[in-house]
């Protein structure tokens, strides 16, 4: 393999593997940052350009007396406060030529990203700025813990092949905004919720955009992780790995907005169900999007049409992920077929700390037969690995299966 050389984070700016594998820094960058990092990009190939979405982080912390209060007595207040943001871009097909990079290793310039302001709640009235809080009360030392998340997170981008416009539609992670339904919890037992805005114009980020709670799942526990496809010009997604399970999005007919999800069509991959009854604590949840695939020649070890999609395997004791590509039938059940040999992320420490090194998978793609996985390293810095369709397909032979290695 050869390398280019290393970046502020200690990670090389570009590794080829071979001529078909890459692995190389993702070039994003945005004017208004401050301490924050882009992390978690997606990228979908719409019909007129490339349209790239990533989370904009960074956390703090505040300690406080002042107007806390727990069931009416004064506590210390603990805030632990996460600065979240969707920014945007777009660029020309040929800026992003895959080949090029892939060969010589010839970054793309690419613009830079803008805040997505136009994203709203409440039909476009208010901004996805005031969200709800979680809270946790310690009451040994009278101390009221928040976690505040001042924006959305995790955006995944894609367009749906009946949106003649070319606008794209981003599905996003987010606790919920204060008006939201009947307001938030009054125990503080808050939790993020999966939500999708349609009709993102990159060029355009100050577009009002409204983002609609996807009724699909439970509002009393965490909803993430979703992986979004298009089967015969509807929504679906992913909603479990394992089961497998998939639900199609239901829509209001005549405003078009999105009101809940069909059942879910359920199955089974025994390798995965063999692992978890192996390590009950493992968490093996969706990543990025799914793209279609047919090309056969490319894929001798599933030579048919299919779904190409992500999921990591998470270890709760360490925070650390193994990431892993997979293949699912283009019809229903939408069975799980394969599994791949994992994926060789490049991972860093978080600069918080206390974790080990970690990376987490975003985003899918595919284009002129090179499949695009963007990630982040450690929360730290966005990056991207490159794939001819026949080398990840060389990661589904049974021969090159791995186990999860930390």
């Amino acid at each position: 393999s050869s390398a280019q050389a290393g970046l502020p984070t200690g990670l090389p700016g570009y590794t080829r593997f071979d001529e078909s594998m890459v692995d190389t820094h993702f070039p994003i960058h945005a004017d208004w940052l401050g301490q924050s990092v882009l992390i978690n990009p997606s990228i979908a190939f719409g019909p007129h350009e490339v349209v790239l979405v990533a989370r904009a982080h960074r956390r703090s912390h505040k300690q406080t007396q002042d107007d806390c209060y727990y069931t009416g007595k004064v506590a210390t207040c603990i805030n632990e406060i996460w600065h979240s943001d969707i920014v945007v871009t777009s660029v020309p097909f040929e800026v992003l030529d895959l080949h090029s990079w892939m060969k010589n290793g010839t970054r793309p310039h690419i613009p830079k990203l803008k805040r997505w302001s136009g994203l709203s709640s409440r039909g476009g009235l208010r901004a996805w700025t005031d969200l709800c809080v979680r809270e946790h009360y310690i009451s040994e030392n009278r101390t009221l813990m928040k976690l505040v998340v001042t924006g959305p997170e995790d955006p995944k981008v894609f367009q749906l092949a009946k949106d003649e416009k070319g606008g794209s539609d981003v599905v996003f992670v987010s606790y919920p905004p204060k008006d939201w339904r009947e307001g938030c919890p009054k125990d503080g037992r808050s939790w993020p919720q999966m939500y999708l805005a349609q009709g993102l114009v990159p060029s355009m980020p100050d577009k009002r955009a409204t983002g609609h709670w996807l009724n699909c799942g439970s509002a009393e526990r965490p909803e993430k992780n979703w992986i979004p496809f298009e089967w015969r010009g509807q929504l679906h997604f992913v909603y479990s790995v394992s089961p497998h399970a998939v639900m199609k999005v239901n829509y209001d007919n005549e405003t078009g907005v999105p009101v809940g999800c069909g059942d879910h069509v359920v199955s089974s991959h025994m390798p995965l169900v063999r692992l978890q009854m192996r390590h009950p604590d493992f968490v093996i949840s969706g990543s990025g999007q799914a793209v279609f695939v047919n090309h056969p020649n490319s894929t001798p070890h599933l030579p048919r049409p299919h779904f190409l999609a992500l999921f990591h395997v998470k270890r709760p004791s360490t925070q650390q992920y193994g990431h892993f590509a997979y293949r699912f039938s283009d019809s229903p059940p939408f069975q799980m077929l394969q599994v791949s040999a994992q994926l060789p992320l490049r991972t860093l420490a978080s600069k918080d700390g206390g974790r080990a090194a970690f990376a987490f998978a975003s985003g899918l793609a595919l284009r002129d037969g090179i499949v695009v996985v963007t990630y982040s390293a450690g929360d730290r810095e966005s990056r991207m690995i490159l794939f001819t369709l026949e080398r990840l397909d060389a990661l589904f032979d049974p021969e090159n299966a791995s186990n999860i290695s930390w």
